[in-house]
């Protein structure tokens, strides 16, 4: 998924690039962009996204509750694990969740 979302970050910065400029291609760039934000490739990283935060959420259940603060029964490396998948799926949420409509 990270691979995945570095190659549509670096597409995307690409395009902003260009978009900033002036002229034809600034245009396109800038078609282009809003043509990459309503893509399938989104739809999928949005897929991905969901199926992740499953995850996190079964494995959460499975080895110790919450990951903020653990039940005390659980190991702490796993407390550790679980934590930083929690916050890794929080920024991806923030970045690719889609908006909410109005």
């Amino acid at each position: 998924m990270n691979k995945k979302i570095q190659a549509f970050e670096a597409k995307k910065a690409a395009l902003t690039v260009i978009a900033a400029g002036t002229g034809v291609k600034a245009l396109g760039a800038t078609n282009e962009l809003a043509q990459i934000e309503n893509s399938p490739e989104k739809d999928e990283l949005n897929k991905a996204l969901i199926t992740a935060e499953a995850a996190v959420r079964i494995a959460s259940k499975k080895f110790g509750g919450s990951a903020g603060g653990g039940s005390g029964s659980s190991s702490g490396s796993s407390d550790g694990a679980l934590w930083w998948m929690n916050r890794d799926l929080e920024e991806k949420k923030k970045r690719y969740a889609p908006a909410a409509k109005k």
